[in-house]
């Protein structure tokens, strides 16, 4: 929210640091943070777009944007645009594997993402100290978005909400961390919980479609790697997946705070970083099925 009482949502921004130096001190700024989830959470372990189009919230509508074509988006200096070593390429590296109820694999997709300008914005405000690092998130949905097409794999995602956060991550499944605040989790699960494993319900209760799952795997200061699970209830295919974090104010002290203590939706940012469209036909999946999804982030210079 603003000072209007309304959530901030990050959808555009220029990012425009320089060289390999801050190419490092991005995945520092980053990584100091999942320290944080570490340290608060010690029992968390691996277990505990071609053009496309994704939900992208503006207030309290939602909106539709065109992904940038490469897989990898090298950002120039704006103090000198055609500068050859002037700019920071974020690379996102996704891996989706089906499992089957068995735990067999049904099918493993790998493919390369684009930075979106929330996350450029995302960026920007870290490095100059204007926000704090809070909690990541991995969504995916179907094929088509809005319930025009494939329905969703998590068929309890609300289609339309009054939720702000909920506006933007519509009929989506949900993977977040657990470490992350409850009343952030209890906000992404829609005053509900999101479930601790990715399991089907027990009988006569309703599949969560926010699991709290998402853990951090990163090693050094290299790369951000996140791996998540969630179940499929809906037969379906997965035709959109999305990253998304969000940063806290400055009014916000600590950065414990932020990650894992308890936040105002008002001093926070959600920001979509990266995103890409699977195509068509998506990926196939079945009810019963889980999807686990890794996501590995790295920065390098451009050249």
């Amino acid at each position: 929210m603003n000072g209007n009482g309304k959530l901030r949502f990050d959808t555009s921004f220029r990012f425009v640091p320089r060289g390999a130096a801050l190419a490092s001190l991005l995945a520092v700024v980053l990584l100091c943070t999942n320290s944080a989830h570490a340290q608060s959470n010690p029992a968390a372990g691996p277990n505990a777009a071609g053009s496309a189009k994704v939900a992208v919230a503006d207030t309290a509508t939602v909106k539709t944007a065109t992904i940038a074509k490469t897989p990898t988006k090298p950002v120039q200096s704006a103090a000198n645009p055609g500068g050859a070593h002037d700019g920071i390429v974020v690379h996102g590296n996704w891996t989706l594997k089906v499992r089957n109820p068995d735990g067999s694999i049904s099918r493993t997709v790998e493919f390369e993402n684009s930075l979106q300008s929330g996350g450029e914005a995302m960026l920007v405000s870290l490095l100059q100290a204007n926000q704090t690092m809070g909690s990541w998130i991995i969504t995916f949905q179907g094929s088509v978005l809005q319930g025009i097409g494939s329905p969703s794999p998590c068929s309890t995602s609300p289609g339309n909400s009054t939720n702000p956060v909920l506006v933007l991550l519509t009929q989506s499944c949900i993977i977040a961390m657990p470490s992350a605040p409850a009343n952030w989790l209890s906000t992404l699960a829609n005053g509900g919980t999101c479930a601790v494993s990715a399991a089907q319900a027990p009988a006569g209760q309703t599949q969560p479609y926010c699991y709290a799952t998402l853990t951090d795997s990163s090693a050094g200061f290299v790369t951000l790697t996140f791996i998540g699970q969630a179940y499929v209830d809906t037969s379906t295919s997965i035709g959109y997946v999305n990253l998304f974090g969000y940063t806290c104010s400055s009014a916000v002290a600590q950065l414990t705070s932020c990650s894992t203590g308890s936040i105002s939706l008002g001093q926070i940012t959600f920001s979509l970083f990266t995103a890409h469209s699977i195509p068509s036909p998506g990926i196939p999946v079945t009810a019963g099925q889980t999807v686990e999804a890794t996501v590995v982030i790295s920065f390098s210079s451009a050249s």
